[in-house]
């Protein structure tokens, strides 16, 4: 069987890796920052709010279709979606090498969209599993991949900091689309709410695939090249080590951005 990156391979890159022209770079971080945090709100955050859905799929489908001992509707949905959601990281991972980061997340509120979308025409638990389950979970997999990586590119220092701030968005998501999801369910049933949803998802992680932008490459070389040039000035720096850590600028990319590790990064 052949690996998954194999099969991307045979996929021609035909993602455009778009940059903002900016004449302050940090704006255009903190637009790439945001856009990430929102994209972890609408994505995992929906995940987070599931809970709200168990109990309509346990007072609607438990009695129906199940008996006593048997896995509960809403928990094999659930997990499926879960499931699903970590599968497709690597093939979204791979996915970004091909098409680009902002085409990938595009693709990824589609699918989220739509499985949501579908979710409210379903009637039986089965095409809950693959609508809810299988189709919105790759959609969240997907973008969760992009906005946990692409924002740390822009910047080199305090990177940790920057994740935790875009990975808080997951829990953000959670506090506000559960009490969103529960009054669209009181006010236009179960499955409106499904389809609502499912249209707010997809228009959101759109307008979120529009900030995945990559930092502009001949910023990065600036950088780089100010770093070498920085440590060349300290006596303590022999000139061999300049001269290997000028080699460690990288040229490749990885999941489309420019790799995080830069020289500045390396000589801390």
């Amino acid at each position: 069987m052949k690996s998954t990156n194999q099969l991307m391979a045979r996929l021609p890159k035909i993602g455009v890796t778009w940059s903002f022209s900016f004449s302050n770079p940090k704006a255009a971080a903190a637009i790439v920052v945001f856009a990430s945090f929102i994209g972890m709100v609408l994505g995992p955050g929906i995940t987070n709010s599931y809970g709200v859905f168990e109990e309509e799929y346990e007072n609607r489908f438990s009695n129906k279709d199940t008996g006593k001992g048997a896995l509960s509707p809403a928990i094999a949905i659930a997990s499926v979606h879960v499931s699903v959601n970590y599968l497709f990281t690597t093939i979204a991972g791979a996915l970004c090498e091909r098409i680009g980061m902002g085409l990938t997340t595009f693709i990824g509120g589609v699918m989220l969209g739509v499985g949501s979308f579908a979710a409210g025409f379903c009637t039986e638990v089965w095409q809950l599993v693959l609508t809810q389950g299988v189709l919105a979970g790759a959609g969240v997999g997907t973008i969760f991949i992009v906005v946990s990586t692409i924002p740390t590119s822009w910047f080199s220092k305090n990177q940790g900091f920057l994740i935790g701030v875009v990975h808080s968005g997951s829990g953000v998501g959670g506090l506000m689309l559960a009490p969103l999801t529960r009054f669209l369910i009181n006010k236009y049933t179960l499955m409106g709410a499904l389809k609502i949803m499912g249209v707010f998802l997809a228009i959101g992680i759109t307008l979120v695939s529009l900030g995945m932008a990559t930092k502009p490459e001949e910023l990065v070389d600036q950088e780089e090249e100010e770093n070498i040039d920085r440590i060349s000035t300290n006596d303590s720096v022999s000139e061999h080590k300049v001269s290997t850590l000028a080699k460690k600028r990288m040229s490749v990319r990885s999941f489309g951005v420019r790799d995080v590790h830069s020289t500045g990064g390396v000589l801390r």
